[in-house]
Order: structure tokens, then sequence, then C-alpha cells
């Protein structure tokens, strides 16, 4: 909704469009008037016009450099204010200010009356109210702490921030803004129309104020909204129950959809992709909706599709989609394009992702302000990361600070993430932010393809031409879900951390509809792409072998690191890449290498972790220690040639179940709250990475347990007896 003018000059505050006759106001009318009918409609409309009539007059003979004096319609006012503040008294104030502001107002003007007062805060928190009030006819909305208005860009909804001032122009469209004074000479009560534009003091005072009364938009949806028990918004502009904002688009298509609805609508969406070279799928032909709903890969771009529709039934951020191929053509920004169709309506605008920090930054801020539901970085290179996007990617609120201004705002983040690349590399950090999809192109030069044979040989144009039927089936198994109570799968698989609300809503939705869990293809992106991971195995693996044959296996200082790295006879260059790998930086000293060795203490990888001690000095010796599972260490308990050498270690779990020592005699579980006199002690064994303290007096009882989600006991080892 755009700001209009519907105001005149200061005359036209003063004037009105119909000429009153004097007469037919004459004082005469008035004679009747008592406390009870004073305040009546009829009564306050004629007095209002009087009042009217009188401002006009006067303000007519001020032009004419005339004091008003001898005017029937002042006098008869005057005669008429004089006579109801006596029959009113105490009540007379009331009654002259409701005068008064009907006066300045057009009596056919129905707007929303507010009287400026000293408070800036206060004034400007009414105007706000009266906006949230009148949201639907004033248009006026926010993001987090900022204001705006809904508009739209490239077919897609957008929300535009504006500053105070254009809020204000907004608030001229539906509100009506009085000031009063005591006129010094008379003491009548003067009130008069100001503009809400003209208050930009008071607007600048409260800016960093509460704006909770203006109602927020969460998000956009080109159709009806799914909250998330299941029901549908299905009108058209803002939902109060979820925050989104939505427009006319596709209906819903089944009130109730059964399990059996959702199957089919998953492959119904997975027949649009089969003619695409996902990882493990087939060669030399078209896969099957069936094959590809079984496949992790293709199972991630609907889930993306799925993510984009109906991400109003889940709170909280949902992982980025990495679309990434063996090389370029293969169709990677083609999917994320389908993505940005079938969930905003819209062909998805990209950009790439800024090399420098506090770009990258001030670009996420502007995208979440503006609402964007699918946020696409296309052709990312080099090692993927950084504090910026990571960040983000698991958080629901981003802030930072606006271009030009000192003040911190703050975005919700309910986009949808989506980033392109070929060969992608990342970091430890970001790989578990991510649900890769993969493709593998067997051709030299993908772009030169023929796709007349394809099922669908123009997809860009197909999607845009049938996006309601996409939407509906993305949008059929997550309220198939939904109404179906979101019921739990029948194989557990392990679940997305930070990622709770799409986790329990959107992949679960896709494993009720039968599709295979995409945990596949991220576990297989992590051992691949993890440039980190990577970095820290070959440092462990380097820097034990150089212990073991160096030093004895015994633990060593970073000093002794340092002349192995140092030495000019025997320069060790596959330790010192090591080291700079996982950040070293510059000349090596025995401070920079202590510092990289400290970055990756206690990091599990590839079964080992790197152990600091310090010494009495509080100089620290580090050694790498191999990581036990549960099992290996009771069985190191019970064999006396290995017990004596037991006495704190680590363990990680093995499997998806959750592991614990029991006392293999009574069977009693053991945990971390028990007697000290218990055999063994044991420090939260359900935790990876943690240490184990271990009382020997009577370890042959220990053994070990695994607790199925589904609450079957297998037990993993049990000694002998």
């Amino acid at each position: 909704m755009s700001p209009k003018s519907t105001h005149g000059g200061a005359a036209d505050e003063f004037t009105t469009r119909e000429t009153i006759d004097p007469k037919a106001l004459a004082l005469s009318a008035f004679d009747d008037i008592t406390p009870d009918s004073a305040f009546s409609e009829e009564t306050l409309a004629r007095a209002a016009d009087l009042a009217r009539a009188a401002r006009a007059s006067k303000h007519r003979r001020r032009e004419q450099s005339g004091d008003g004096s001898g005017d029937p319609c002042i006098a008869a006012f005057e005669a008429l204010l004089i006579r109801v503040q006596a029959i009113l008294g105490t009540h007379w104030p009331a009654w002259e200010r409701e005068v008064m502001t009907r006066a300045a107002l057009s009596p056919r003007d129905r707007r929303a009356r507010i009287v400026r007062g000293d408070d800036a805060g206060v004034f400007v928190r009414a105007m706000l109210r009266e906006l949230a009030a009148r949201h639907a006819e004033a248009g006026v909305y926010r993001r987090a702490d900022v204001l705006g208005i809904v508009c739209e860009s490239g077919g897609a909804l957008r929300f535009k921030r504006i500053p105070h001032e254009t809020v204000a122009a907004h608030a001229d469209d539906v509100l009506a803004v009085f000031d009063e004074r005591r006129d010094r000479e008379s003491g009548r009560l003067e009130v008069s129309r100001v503009r809400a534009t003209a208050l930009r003091p008071e607007w600048t005072a409260a800016a960093g104020g509460d704006l909770s009364p203006v109602p927020e938009i969460i998000g956009f949806a080109p159709g009806p909204v799914l909250r998330p028990d299941g029901s549908v918004f299905e009108g058209e502009g803002f939902d109060a129950e979820t925050g989104y904002y939505a427009r006319s688009g596709p209906r819903v298509p089944l009130a109730e959809p059964t399990r059996e609805n959702a199957r089919a609508a998953l492959h119904a969406l997975c027949a649009v992709l089969g003619d695409f070279p996902f990882e493990a799928a087939p060669v030399g032909r078209r896969a099957t909706p069936e094959e590809l709903a079984a496949n992790p890969h293709a199972v991630g771009i609907v889930a993306a599709i799925l993510t984009a529709v109906c991400r109003s039934a889940f709170s909280g951020p949902a992982p980025a989609i990495l679309i990434e191929a063996n090389m370029r053509g293969a169709g990677k920004s083609l999917f994320a394009n389908i993505v940005g169709v079938v969930g905003t309506g819209a062909n998805l605008a990209v950009s790439t992702l800024a090399d420098d920090e506090a770009e990258r930054r001030k670009a996420i801020m502007s995208k979440l302000l503006e609402g964007e539901g699918v946020i696409a970085l296309d052709n990312a290179k080099g090692t993927l990361g950084g504090p910026a996007l990571e960040s983000v990617l698991t958080s629901e609120w981003f802030s930072d600070r606006l271009l030009g201004q000192t003040n911190t705002v703050r975005a919700r983040n309910t986009a949808v993430w989506i980033i392109t690349g070929n060969n992608c590399a990342v970091t430890s950090d970001l790989a578990r932010r991510v649900q890769p999809v993969r493709l593998s192109y067997p051709a030299e030069r993908p772009e030169d393809r023929d796709t007349s044979g394809y099922a669908i040989p123009n997809l860009k144009r197909w999607v845009i031409e049938n996006r309601a039927t996409l939407w509906s089936h993305a949008v059929t198994p997550v309220r198939a879900f939904l109404v179906a109570g979101r019921p739990q799968p029948e194989h557990p698989v392990p679940g997305y951390g930070s990622f709770e609300g799409w986790d329990n809503t959107i992949r679960h939705a896709l494993l009720f509809a039968g599709a295979a869990a995409p945990n596949a293809a991220r576990q297989e992106f992590r051992e691949r792409a993890d440039v980190e991971r990577d970095a820290t195995a070959d440092l462990l693996r380097c820097l034990s072998d150089h212990i073991a044959s160096k030093n004895a296996g015994q633990p060593v200082y970073a000093k002794q690191v340092l002349a192995w790295c140092s030495d000019p006879m025997g320069q060790d260059t596959e330790l010192l890449l090591a080291l700079r790998d996982v950040g070293m930086r510059g000349t090596p000293t025995q401070r920079s290498i202590g510092n990289a060795l400290a970055r990756i203490r206690d990091t599990v990888c590839d079964g080992m972790y790197l152990e600091g001690c310090p010494d009495r000095t509080r100089a620290m010796r580090w050694s790498v220690r191999p990581v036990l599972s549960l099992q290996s260490f009771a069985e190191s308990l019970s064999n006396p040639r290995t017990r004596d050498s037991v006495e704190t270690s680590t363990f990680k779990s093995v499997g998806d179940g959750e592991q614990t020592l029991r006392n293999s005699a009574d069977s009693a579980a053991l945990g971390t709250d028990f007697p000290e006199s218990a055999p063994t002690l044991v420090a939260n064994s359900d935790a990876p990475g943690a240490h184990i303290a271990v009382d020997r007096d009577d370890p042959d009882d220990v053994a070990v347990d695994e607790t199925l989600p589904d609450g079957t006991v297998h037990t993993l080892y049990e000694p002998r007896r």
C-alpha cells in the first residue's frame, strides 16, 4: 500500500466544503440542553458544526485583518460554550474536548482520533496501536525490529523497510492526530489537526522503542498457509496465528489426506526429477519414482520443495540444501529455481557468496529483512563456511547493524537456503548444517546433452506452467503427516541436531510417505567434503607416528614438535603441512604450534583424539590416544592382562542406541549418580568423548548394554562366569 496525501494546506484544516447557515445554527437550537443530553450524538454533532463554522469565520476574518468581533457564528458559539459550561460543571472539559476535536475533523471522516501528548514514546505507541488495529487498511507491519510494508518484487512478496517518518505518512491514511492548546486571552481550548508526517522528532525519539503493537510478519506464502496443527489459512492477507502473509494461490487438494495420498504425491514429485543423474541413480535409463524415493540425494531435492512450501508448519531453522555436481552444467541452478518457483511463485533471484565476512553479514541481513522465502547462493568457490553463514543456518534470529546506522536490529531466519557448487569442500561447522544433493553426470559437457528424449524436455517452463499442481503435491505429504498426529517412523534413524523443528516435520513427513531418510547422503558428504576433519585426521596420524617413533610413545611438548619441524637436517615437511592445515600461520614457533594443537584438543577423529595434560609448571604435554567403545573398554577391564593399565579412557557410541554400563551380577544399570561404594564409576555414558573413571575393586562385573530407541535392550558385552 503506497502512502498517499489526503489533506490540503493550513486553510483546508479550518474550512469545510459545506456552507453553514448561521441562522440554521441559531443559539435557540440549544435551549433545551441538559447535562444528560449534552453528550448525545445529536447535540455533539450540532455543536461541532457550529464550532466548525465559528472557526472558519475566525480564520476568514484573520486573513482580512479583522478580529472576528460581530460575526454571528463566533458570537453564537461563544454563547453556547458559556451556557454549557454553566450546565455541566466538572464535566465541561470532556465536552469541550469532544466538540473541538470533532470540529477539527470532517463529519464524514471515520479515522481513529489521537491527541498528541507530551511524552513522545507514549504518543507514538498509541499511534502504533491504532495502526495495528487497522493494519489491513494501513498496510504497516514489522519484521522483528523494523517497520515496513508488503510489496511485490519479481513476482514474489517482499517486505520493504521504510523509515519512521514514512510510517507516519501511512498513519495519515487511517489516523487523525490533534494538537491541543489553551488560548492565552480567552482561555478556550483550541484543537487543531496536524499531519503525522510532521511529527519527525516524536518518531525519532521513539525509534528504538517497543514496536510490539504492530503485527509481525514471520514470512510469506504464495498460497494457503499450512499451520503446525495441520489446519490451513486459505484467506488472502495476514494470518495472525502463524504470522505469515498470504496471497491467492492454489487450493488445498484434500480435506483429510492419508498415507496413501502422501505416497502418491511423493512419487509424483519424484517423477519430475527422473531424467537427472543423481548420485547412485541408475545409469543409462530414466529412474522410476520408486527408485528416486529411495535415493537420499533425490529425496534431498524433494525435502527442499516441501520446506519452501510448508515453512509455516514449523519453527526454527532448516538445514541448507547444498546442491553439488561433478562438473558445471549438470543442473544445479535449475533445481534451485524449481524450489524457488514452487515455494514462492516466482523465478529465483540468485546471488553469490561475498569473500569479505562483513559484506556477507550485510547481504544476509538485507535478504532476511526482505523476507525472501528461498535464498540461493550460486556457484560457490573454495572452502565453504565462515562465521556469518554458519551462524545464520542454525539460528532463528540474526542480528547486525543496518547500513548507514549505528543501531543493531534483528531479523528472523525463515528462509530456505540453497547453495550450489562443483565438488564442494566445506568446514566442519558447515558440514553438519547442510543437506547435500549430488549430481554425477557421466559426460564431459553436460550442457550439450540432448533433452528431446526427456520426459519433460523444457523442465523450467513446465514447472512454471504446472506450479499449482506441484504445490499441491508438496503440501500433501506434510499435511497428511500432521493430520495423522505426527506418527513416529517404524524404524528410527539418527536425527538432525540444531534442526529439530524441520526434522520433526519435513523429514518425518518424508519418512511417513515412504521416502528414504536423507541421512546417508549427509554422512557420505561429511566424510568426503569436510576439509577440517581431513586435516585433523592427517595431523593426528602424523603426530601419532612421530610420538611412537621419535619419543617412545611418551607425551611431547610443543617445543619438541617445533624441533621436528625446524631441524634443517631432518625437517619434517609432512608434519609441518599438517599443522598448517589445522590453522597454524607464519613461521613455526612454540606458541603457534601450541595454539594449533589446542584447536583440535579432545576432537575425536578416525578413532583417535589429541589429549593435552599440563605438567607441574602448567606446560602442556600432548599425546594421541585411541578412542575405545564401551564394549572394548569392558573387555579391557575383564582381561587380567590389560586390567591394570585401564585407569581413565574415552569411548564413543556404537550404533544408534544409548549405551550404558551395568553390573552384570544384578543387572543394575550404573549411571552418574550412585554411591561411592559401587564397583564402577561411569561419567555420562551416552556422550561421545566423555571420560570414565574406574574403581577396579571388582571390575569383572562390568557389562555393556545398548538401549535402542524403541526400548529394546541389547547386550553388547557380558563377561564369562
